[in-house]
């Protein structure tokens, strides 16, 4: 039977984000006489996927499944107190719920799970906005499960955590609950959108943290996603004003919620015994089982605009039927593919798009396809009726119903080893590619791949200017993040944010190259566009710094930190003007204060003792540098500083020493000439002897 005639069904999955729809991956037929189709085995690979759910006439019939999952317990950029430990595993089990037959048999090609590291910003923002928006059709249903820290920002602003995000700067490196909003109300064309986030989390009773008090507040924006649109189910962990929790004494390890949303999506939850999990049957058992079994702690929510009777499991109740002994494939696709059965070669597709392949036996196999141009594809599945006939047309990379050129093997090639912007790479591959073969079946995956790709290379760069002190941004970082978002804004035109972040590093690449009135346009572009950017505002500071235009940068590093209220960088700057102006009770409050909000950073410290020393301060330069040192012995530019301060106060062997270790850190480094000179000097005063009495 055709897909399009194929039981279908409608899902949820555990609250942290939403993305689920349609069905299956290429047409599967058996003959009348035998009931079931193929079924795929967990764990296989690429595009192949022959899952078919004898559910009842009841179950809707309409349009795919489509799926994102993500799930994040290990943050690169948070503490080990902040740090979960089951979040990734609760998204593991609810993809895997999604790919078993009950969950609706997902092919690889419909489900996207992104996992710890590779839950970046750039991965979570491509997979939803872009692949997702893409391959969901009107009469899709979708589901995006998210499992991971959601956090707010002066109670303005809610976001949920990449594995990259930084508390210093969430506008810039995490995702706003607002983008997400937007997406599924405005890009999103599915019928319906099934979103289930787990983001609120603390702990109690014996149970692990899964966030803070503060925190907690990220569901009331969670609450507002798809209110203005139809055909939203909001599956939230917690109420507003609860955090949520995780142990292992749930499934070994597990949240509460996504705990017990599977055991209800596993059948606890069909109330009335029809075989089917409906969207009200699994609200309401989460809303009992979930506060008994957390004290009253925890209590998850259902809201939006949404068919109370959307199925969200099958469950497989009827008997099987006898399964034959031996059981006969018939395979449809492009000629000349070659096939693979349990890793024995059973012939190449004749022109007539078709291989018969007789007396195999029942159950599980493996099943391979080379074909022409388009690479390989793989997948277990079981056979169980009589005659099996299966179109592989859609199975092929791209849906491809003609093979696909060796030209979109080398951009596939070039993109998998990171190959991107460089001459002969990803991006040049793909343009001559829609110059010689626009048409080529692969073309719309190869798009998302490289969209995704590209925003990898400029949401790094963004990343570093938050990150990374100055003097350690690579020269050519803001270029070719700027060629990144200005090739990705060809592949998404729609995306209005790409022309302000392209701006934003044009002009950053400006300043390196010191042209500064240039910079001050490019930027003051950018800010105009996305004005809550604040490393937009913090980059215009240095540029108009950089002009002596003391009044504007400070204007703009005010700005900055006022949007970024936990980014150290924009405090610094507005200190080093401060100190500039004289005014050094100021310069000290802000140093103070970018050395609060980033303790470890090396060169904001090294700040701080400075302006000690240049107001004389020696003792406190002398502690703060020394406390530095503690931190991070390997820093150079502390001994230098150390040296400078015990020179000015007369500890002239303290001084030695502190040049000394400066120049075996970085005996090559600019200045080492210099600090050669103040060794000497320092050497000198501390070999004088003393006056006596009698000389």
């Amino acid at each position: 039977m055709p897909p399009e005639s194929r039981p279908g069904f409608q899902g949820c999955t555990p609250c942290r984000a939403r993305v689920f729809a349609t069905w299956i991956c290429f047409a599967v037929l058996s003959s009348a006489s035998h009931a079931g189709a193929p079924q795929t085995e967990p764990g296989g690979r690429r595009d192949l996927s022959f899952e078919r759910i004898d559910s009842g006439s009841d179950l809707d019939r309409q349009g795919k499944l489509w799926a994102i999952v993500i799930g994040i317990s290990h943050y690169k950029n948070l503490p080990p107190q902040s740090q979960l430990r089951f979040a990734h595993r609760d998204a593991e089990t609810f993809a895997a719920f999604l790919r078993s037959p009950n969950g609706g048999g997902f092919p690889s090609s419909h489900l996207k799970v992104l996992l710890e590291e590779n839950a970046t910003l750039s991965a979570m923002r491509t997979a939803l906005g872009t692949w997702l928006a893409r391959s969901a059709e009107p009469g899709d249903v979708v589901y995006v499960f998210f499992a991971g820290h959601g956090v707010t920002e002066s109670e303005r602003d809610g976001y949920l955590l990449g594995y990259d995000s930084d508390p210093q700067d969430l506008y810039a490196t995490a995702l706003p609950v607002a983008e997400l909003d937007k997406i599924i109300t405005e890009r999103i064309r599915a019928r319906t959108v099934v979103l289930l986030v787990d983001a609120c989390h603390a702990g109690h009773i014996g149970w692990s943290a899964r966030g803070t008090a503060e925190q907690s507040l990220i569901s009331r924006y969670l609450d507002e996603i798809g209110e203005k649109g139809r055909g939203v189910l909001r599956l939230l962990a917690s109420r507003a004003d609860e955090r949520s929790f995780e142990s292992d004494e749930w499934g070994g390890g597990h949240g509460a919620f996504t705990h017990f949303l599977l055991e209800g999506l596993q059948g606890k939850a069909d109330r009335n015994g029809d075989g089917v999990v409906r969207a009200t049957e699994l609200s309401e058992y989460l809303a009992e089982v979930v506060p008994e079994r957390t004290k009253a702690l925890q209590h998850p929510r259902a809201a939006g605009h949404f068919d109370p009777s959307l199925p969200l499991s099958v469950l497989n109740r009827a008997r099987p039927a006898p399964v034959p002994a031996l059981v006969t494939l018939e395979l449809h696709g492009p000629a000349g593919s070659e096939v693979y059965l349990d890793n024995t070669y059973r012939g190449r597709i004749r022109p007539s798009e078709i291989l018969l392949i007789d007396s195999v036996h029942a159950g599980p196999h493996e099943l391979s396809i080379d074909s022409p141009g388009a690479g390989s594809v793989s997948q277990r599945l079981v056979l169980a009726a009589a005659k099996t006939i299966l179109n592989l047309t859609s199975a092929l990379p791209g849906g491809a119903s003609v093979p696909s050129s060796p030209l979109a093997a080398m951009v596939h090639s070039a993109l998998g080893s990171g190959k991107i912007l460089e001459p002969g790479g990803a991006w040049e591959l793909y343009q001559q590619l829609v110059r010689e073969r626009a048409g080529d079946p692969q073309r719309g995956a190869i798009e998302a791949a490289l969209s995704a790709a590209l925003a990898a290379i400029g949401q790094r760069a963004i990343n570093d200017y938050v990150q990374l002190p100055p003097t350690e941004l690579r020269p050519d970082t803001f270029h070719r993040a700027a060629r990144a978002f200005h090739f990705q804004k060809v592949l998404e035109p729609g995306e209005t944010q790409l022309d302000a972040k392209r701006l934003f590093s044009e002009g950053r690449a400006l300043i390196v190259e010191r042209n500064y009135p240039q910079a001050i346009e490019a930027l003051r572009q950018a800010a105009a566009l996305d004005p809550k950017a604040a490393y937009s505002h913090n980059a215009l500071g240095l540029a108009h710094e950089a002009l002596r235009k003391d009044d504007e940068a400070t204007r703009d590093f005010q700005t900055a930190a006022k949007l970024a209220p936990a980014w150290p960088l924009p405090h610094l700057h507005l200190g080093m003007q401060y100190q500039r102006r004289n005014k050094l009770d100021a310069a000290e409050r802000e140093l103070k204060l970018a050395v609060q909000l980033g303790p470890r950073q090396a060169y904001l410290r090294e700040a701080l003792g400075t302006h000690y020393r240049v107001r004389g301060r020696y003792a406190d330069a002398e502690e703060e540098i020394n406390r530095l040192i503690g931190l991070n012995a390997g820093y150079a530019p502390a001994y230098r500083e150390l040296g400078l301060i015990c020179q000015a106060s007369a500890q002239h062997k303290k001084a030695v020493q502190a040049f000394d270790a400066y120049l075996k850190l970085a005996p090559d480094a600019g200045d080492a000439v210099a600090v050669r000179g103040l060794l000497a000097k320092s050497r000198q005063l501390a070999e004088r002897k003393p006056p006596t009495l009698k000389r």
